[in-house]
């Protein structure tokens, strides 16, 4: 039986927390804890440094009664990484078997999914990934519908990317459904749902898997082997879930059918009130009676928790980091007509704190809606023109050539890492362009750089070459275009015997990627920048799902309409005055605001209409918050040009 003293914890105390820092008593019983139990962790907790802290100590214990392991689940690889990296490589024997850390869906491919998929089709699985599913959804719905043939789907609104994205199997059978919705609009009797069901058949049978397709193999393959639960379970004594609040219905479900909580110890940790994923699987979790809790947060200030622990849907102690200085938090209103001055108002706040002088700063504006066809409602896009929803620094696959090219360009705050990544996703992406397989399968970085190595050491010696100087071309802003288009066009295609003028590569090469491509006056999108006595503040544009889990030195939560503004059902909890509540829409803007306003450390502001503020402006003030104008704070001269009023 494994126990854990006061000595193992100043152990990892010492490793892990900077010099005269200790775990408060809160973290120690979390930390000592090894039996079932759900943890409840504040924002800014440094949960993630509690759960290290155990897995240190029980590295130290290693190997576990009968070789048994670890299993740690998350939601990202970031959070893989940091692990790995705080852990450090002495420490690399938790991450070997018989334990596991993975996300989620990584254990799902691993252990369930491929498996399923030699045994159900008797080969191996291609790949498990929602870009590739796209490319060959696309190309295999356009050889099934002959043209003018889904004219009826098209007549629904169903246009081939509606599909792409909502045609799903069902978790519990191989019938296709449209997304959550059953049973499905079209009779399994009809042609158009024939059609539909072989696009499907034939992505899968040719070996691409989405990420949800993973999971109906999964459940498939379980329904048939229900030995494996017995496996699994007697493989490890530990199941740690990270950010449980994340976990979505389908996987929850998996994972109490693989895991018997009789033979395993489960324990959860996350959040209820910061899960904010709206994708029609989402449940929600709260701690089962008697969970442990982290209430300080060391993120933010004690007068941010103040004002941010009644907007939330379940009300919990939260105390800030009396290390950061108190700075109130502020309502910046605004109307139609002053707008644009919102964020200039907002980094003017940064500059009179003096947040641009801290040696590590972050500041950010985010909303929940980035953009609409719809201009007429609010958006991120409302406050600042230049903002594009699908920013490239995120993303890393592109349909185009040119799309990876406008990432490459857009992009100037990146690591070598990524734009290594960006550049070989693009000689990637061009070999599944002109369907370059081997043994039946799309090459990955690791199979492409193998293959290349055995069979033709000139072209793998230029491949590493030509990677050293367009990363190099792209850091110095020297010309790369050409040089990339020319290796795929040269020595690419002759190498694989592929016609570099088939209409599949012309497409890929020439074709715009949906947003705006290239140009000399390109610059970094959603940065919008701001000048004052030769200071120079830089406020990231972005929503709130892509900010969760960040820190921001300072963030601005921009109110936005989606069914209604932000603060029409909320305003009351802004005043502090909390109710339960049942209302979806409600309790999804408590989330995004709970979210949304607990990640700066030192200023919280919110940009707030006119008639969402109107009226209750006494309430808020006693409340805790400044209310600013920002007509009073920025003016504009006669050419639209910002300028500071003198109050």
């Amino acid at each position: 039986m494994i126990h854990i003293n006061e000595e193992d914890i100043d152990f990892a105390e010492k490793l892990l927390l900077p010099h005269e820092k200790i775990f408060d008593d809160e973290r120690r019983n979390i930390i000592r804890c090894l039996e079932e139990k759900d943890i409840r962790a504040c924002p800014g907790s440094g949960k993630t440094t509690t759960l290290l802290a155990k897995l240190l100590i029980l590295e130290k214990k290693l190997p576990l009664e009968k070789n048994r392991g670890i299993c740690v689940l998350t939601h990202t690889n970031v959070a893989i990484d940091e692990i790995s990296n705080r852990l450090g490589r002495e420490r690399r024997r938790i991450f070997t078997y018989p334990n596991n850390f993975s996300t989620i869906q990584s254990f799902v491919n691993e252990y369930l999914a491929i498996p399923a998929y030699n045994h159900f089709f008797k080969k191996d699985i291609n790949c498990i990934d929602n870009d590739t599913y796209r490319e060959a959804f696309f190309k295999t719905y356009r050889n099934v519908f002959r043209p003018g043939s889904d004219s009826y789907l098209i007549n629904q609104g169903l246009l081939p990317e509606v599909l792409c994205d909502n045609l799903k199997y069902d978790l519990h059978n191989r019938n296709i459904i449209l997304k959550d919705k059953q049973p499905f609009a079209f009779g399994s009797q009809t042609r158009t749902y024939r059609n539909l069901y072989q696009v499907k058949q034939l992505i899968l049978e040719s070996g691409i898997l989405s990420f949800h397709d993973a999971y109906v193999l999964a459940f498939e393959y379980l329904r048939e082997n229900e030995e494996i639960k017995e496996m699994i379970s007697s493989r490890f004594a530990f199941l740690f879930i990270d950010e449980m609040q994340d976990t979505d219905s389908k996987q929850n479900e998996l994972i109490e059918k693989i895991f018997d909580p009789c033979k395993v110890i489960i324990q959860r940790i996350g959040d209820e009130n910061q899960s904010i994923y709206e994708s029609g699987e989402e449940i929600t979790w709260t701690p089962k009676e008697g969970f442990l809790s982290i209430t300080d947060s060391q993120r933010f200030s004690s007068v941010i928790a103040a004002r941010v622990n009644k907007i939330c849907v379940n009300p919990q102690e939260l105390a800030g980091n009396p290390n950061i200085p108190n700075i109130p938090p502020i309502l910046l209103r605004f109307n139609a007509q002053s707008i644009k001055k919102v964020l200039p108002a907002f980094a003017l706040q940064i500059y009179e704190n003096g947040l641009h002088n801290l040696p590590r700063k972050v500041f950010k504006a985010v909303g929940r809606v980035g953009s609409k066809r719809d201009d007429s409602k609010l958006t991120i896009g409302s406050f600042y023109n230049h903002y594009v929803k699908d920013s490239p620094k995120r993303l890393k696959n592109y349909q185009t050539f040119k799309g990876y090219l406008s990432a490459l360009t857009w992009t100037d705050s990146l690591s070598v890492n990524d734009y290594r990544q960006l550049f070989i996703n693009c000689i990637l992406k061009s070999l599944r362009t002109m369907n370059v397989k081997k043994n039946d399968r799309w090459f990955t970085e690791k199979s492409l750089f193998k293959f290349l190595k055995e069979n033709d050491q000139n072209l793998y010696n230029s491949l590493n070459r030509n990677l050293t100087i367009w990363i190099s071309n792209r850091i110095n802003n020297i010309g790369y275009f050409d040089r990339l288009r020319n290796f795929i066009i040269n020595e690419l295609s002759p190498f694989f015997g592929v016609n570099r003028h088939s209409i599949e590569m012309e497409r890929f090469l020439n074709r715009d990627e949906g947003f705006s491509t290239l140009g000399n006056s390109l610059s970094p999108i959603n940065l919008f920048s701001f000048k004052k006595d030769e200071q120079e503040i830089q406020i990231e544009l972005d929503t709130i799902h892509s900010v969760k889990g960040e820190t921001h030195t300072a963030t601005l939560y921009l109110e936005t309409y989606n069914y209604h503004y932000d603060f029409e059902k909320i305003m009351e909890y802004l005043k502090g005055n909390h109710s339960p509540t049942s209302a979806k829409r409600t309790i999804s803007n408590l989330r995004l605001a709970y979210v949304g306003m607990t990640r700066p450390s030192h200023l919280l502001c919110v940009a707030i209409r006119n008639e969402s503020i109107n009226g209750h402006e006494e309430d808020l003030i006693g409340a805790g918050w400044r209310v600013l104008d920002v007509d009073e704070c920025i003016t504009l001269d006669s050419k639209g040009l910002i300028s500071l009023s003198n109050s």
